[in-house]
C-alpha cells in the first residue's frame, strides 16, 4: 500500500513537471522572432487608390464601420500609422483586433498557422496591408515580436519601403532607433525616382491634439509630398506656412476612442491647420502620374477634407 502511494506521488510529480516543461516551451516559442523574409515590393500601375488609418486596432463597432467604409471603395492596399493592436500588442489579441477586419488584405504566409489570413490577399499571393508600429504595439513583455510574427512585410519589417504605381512609400518606426532609420531613409529617398513620395509612422512631428508635437520626428521632409501619422485620435491636416511641402496629416480616427482637436493649438503664424474630431473615418488617396487627390472621409461617407497635390 505504501509502495502504491509512492508510485502515485511519483506519477503526479512527473505529470506536474511535464506540464511546467510544456508551458516553458510554449512560452519560449511564442516569443521567438520569425526572421523577416526580406521581400521587395515594386508593383507597376498607372494609378492607385489606397487608404491610411491609425489608432484602429480594437475589436469594436467603430473599427468595423471604418473597415466597411474602406472596403466600399476597393483600395489597392491599406497603410497604417500605428497602434494596430490595443492595448498591449499581444499575440493573443491580434487576430480579433486586426485580422477580423482586414484579413482580406493581409498576406502573411510566414506567420504561425493559427495567425495566417486566408482571404483575397492569400488567394492572390500579394500583400495589400502595410502597417507601421505604434507605442501600443510594443506594450507587452515581448515588445514588437507579436507584430513582426503576424505581418509579412518588406525589408526588416520594422522600417521599410515599397513602390506601388507612381508612389514610393516609406514606413518608419517612430518609437526607437531613429538615427539608424534617418541614415537609411535619406539614402532611399535621395535614390527614389518615383513621381510622389509618401512617408508614414506613428508619432506626429506637429500636432494640435492632446499629445502635441513630437520633436524627435521633425526631420527634413522637404522632398516628401505627404507625411501620414497617428497617435492623436483626430484627423488633422497641417501645413507649414513657409514650406512648399510636405503636407502633414494625422489620421487617428480608425476606431479607438476619439479625442478633441486643438488641445494643444499650433502657432497660426507658422502653421495652417484643418482639424476634425466628430466621427471616425479614413484618409483615402488616389494617385496617378499628374496628381494625388487626398481626402478624409467619415463613416457616413461624407468627404470632410480634400486637397490635391500636383506633380
Amino acid at each position: 500500500m505504501i509502495l502504491g502511494k509512492k508510485i502515485g506521488v511519483f506519477k503526479l510529480f512527473f505529470m506536474k513537471n511535464y506540464i511546467v516543461l510544456f508551458l516553458i516551451i510554449c512560452i519560449t516559442s511564442c516569443k521567438d522572432l520569425i526572421p523577416p523574409p526580406g521581400i521587395e515590393i515594386n508593383i507597376p500601375a498607372d494609378n492607385i487608390t489606397f487608404a491610411a488609418i491609425g489608432d484602429y486596432g480594437v475589436d469594436n463597432s467603430d473599427q468595423e464601420n471604418v473597415a466597411n467604409l474602406i472596403k466600399s471603395f476597393n483600395p489597392d492596399f491599406i497603410i497604417t500609422c500605428g497602434d494596430n493592436n490595443y492595448n498591449q500588442g499581444k499575440a493573443s489579441t491580434i487576430n480579433k483586433n486586426v485580422g477580423k477586419y482586414y484579413c482580406d488584405y493581409i498576406y502573411n504566409y510566414d506567420a504561425p498557422s493559427k495567425y495566417k489570413c486566408e482571404g483575397n490577399a492569400y488567394n492572390d499571393n500579394i500583400n495589400r496591408f502595410f502597417p507601421s508600429l505604434g507605442n501600443h504595439d510594443y506594450a507587452n513583455v515581448n515588445g514588437n515580436v507579436p507584430y513582426l510574427n503576424y505581418f509579412t512585410l518588406p525589408g526588416n519589417e520594422i522600417y521599410y519601403d515599397f513602390n506601388w504605381g507612381p508612389v514610393h512609400f516609406f514606413a518608419l518606426d517612430s518609437n526607437k532607433d531613429l538615427e539608424e532609420q534617418q541614415t537609411w531613409f535619406y539614402e532611399k529617398l535621395n535614390a527614389s525616382t518615383n513621381i510622389f513620395k509618401v512617408v508614414y509612422f506613428h508619432h506626429s512631428p506637429y500636432s494640435n491634439g492632446s499629445h502635441g508635437n513630437e520633436p524627435d520626428m521633425q526631420w527634413d521632409f522637404s522632398n516628401v509630398d505627404l507625411v501620414l501619422t497617428g497617435h492623436d485620435h483626430i484627423y488633422s491636416r497641417i501645413e507649414k506656412n513657409n514650406e512648399a511641402k510636405p503636407v502633414y496629416m494625422i489620421t487617428g480616427l480608425g476606431g479607438r476612442k476619439k479625442r478633441a482637436c486643438n488641445e494643444k493649438p499650433l502657432d497660426e503664424n507658422e502653421f495652417t491647420v484643418f482639424c476634425y474630431d466628430e466621427s471616425y473615418g479614413t484618409v483615402k488617396v488616389f494617385a496617378d502620374q499628374q496628381k494625388m487627390v487626398v481626402q478624409f472621409i467619415n463613416i457616413d461617407n461624407d468627404i470632410i477634407d480634400e486637397i490635391e497635390i500636383l506633380n
